[in-house]
């Protein structure tokens, strides 16, 4: 063998030796690298340990829980609910109640109360529950839960919390659920700790253009009233129907008519309206000052932007809407926007009462 050719062997089993090396090497650098380890920070913790949900309104509190360096998924659990004044367990918020869940996407474009109804349906839940892996408290909207459960003032409820991964397992103990009484409506002025409505009536802020017929100056002052009516109407549903009315400062009826921009089809996410007279005389629309909708409860129905909603979707939004000639022949709109909320079921009227001065409807 030349020289030439002991050289290239040389090198070649060099390289074979060197790469056979590195295989070895990496194999072990393998065993030598730790394994992930499921962690459970002793520092993680709840920011919010009290809280204070509505009663008779779905509520979702989203979770307040600090991580911290705590290896995820992580399982929640409420345990040891309890009455915070005797002690004794509160069986009131651990025992099953029907309550009525999305089955469906609502979108705000269905055509009928039985599609909207279609979407939901009824499940058995407490009313008080931890989602399993999110860590958000979820208080179900029971109606008539005001009857069974304890509210502020009461001293409410503790609870503890269980958070486990496979890194271990820590306890949150003492938290503190005060429900506040249920508010049927909004706007309002229900007082949270009694219950009760502290004014029969709430003002409208969303006035624009609208002119008083007397005092030919901005109107401001338009009192606002929810109450529950009986219908008489075999075409609307019990327990599933808004009312609307309009009154000038005597409380007498003003015609629909004058709203004659309004879009009463769209006006809220309900249906087949029904128009009627301020007495018995008749349906005819010319004389109606009352309107009357089928509707699905809660309203809104969801948290969700619409074309029936505020623009984050937390309110309805009825717009009352009209048009006239004023001095100089110039157009003026005139717009009476309403955001409300009703959480209530039941079958509603809203009266709007313009206590001070009617508005200029008609032509100058």
């Amino acid at each position: 063998m030349n020289k030439l050719s002991q050289l290239s062997f040389v090198q070649a089993f060099n390289t074979i030796l060197t790469l056979a090396m590195i295989v070895m090497l990496s194999g072990c650098a393998k065993d030598y690298v730790p394994k992930e380890q499921e962690v459970m920070d002793p520092e993680a913790d709840y920011l919010t340990k009290t809280f204070s949900p509505l009663l008779e309104r779905t509520t979702l509190i989203p979770a307040s829980f600090n991580y911290g360096n705590t290896s995820t998924p992580v399982t929640f659990s409420i345990l040891n609910i309890r009455n915070a004044g005797t002690g004794e367990p509160a069986s009131e918020l651990t025992d099953k109640f029907p309550v009525k869940i999305w089955s469906q996407s609502y979108t705000g474009k269905e055509q009928s109360l039985a599609e909207i109804e279609a979407k939901r349906t009824t499940e058995y839940h407490s009313l008080f529950e931890v989602r399993d892996h999110a860590g958000d408290f979820v208080f179900w909207g029971y109606p008539n839960s005001s009857t069974l459960v304890q509210s502020n003032p009461q001293p409410g409820y503790l609870f503890d919390v269980k958070v486990t991964n496979k890194g271990g397992t820590r306890y949150f103990r003492d938290m503190k659920l005060i429900p506040n009484k249920p508010i049927p409506y909004t706007p309002s002025n229900f007082d949270h700790t009694s219950g009760m409505q502290l004014t029969p009536y709430t003002t409208i802020g969303g006035l624009l253009n609208v002119k008083g017929a007397k005092t030919r100056g901005y109107i401001s002052n338009v009192q606002v009233s929810f109450h529950k009516i009986i219908p008489k109407d075999s075409k609307i549903q019990s327990g599933t129907s808004l009312t609307f009315r309009f009154f000038d400062t005597l409380y007498n009826p003003i015609k629909l008519t004058k709203f004659n921009t309004t879009k009463w089809a769209t006006l809220i996410h309900g249906f087949n309206p029904v128009w009627k007279a301020d007495s018995t005389s008749g349906p005819a629309k010319i004389d109606s000052a009352i309107i009357t909708y089928q509707v699905a409860y809660p309203i809104p129905l969801i948290t969700y932007p619409t074309a029936y909603t505020t623009s984050d979707g937390t309110q309805a939004l009825a717009m009352f809407t009209y048009s006239r000639i004023g001095f100089g022949g110039l157009k003026e709109d005139a717009v009476i926007s309403f955001p409300f909320s009703i959480y209530e079921s039941g079958d509603w009227e809203v009266d709007f009462w313009f206590k001070d001065d009617v508005p200029q409807f008609e032509n100058n």
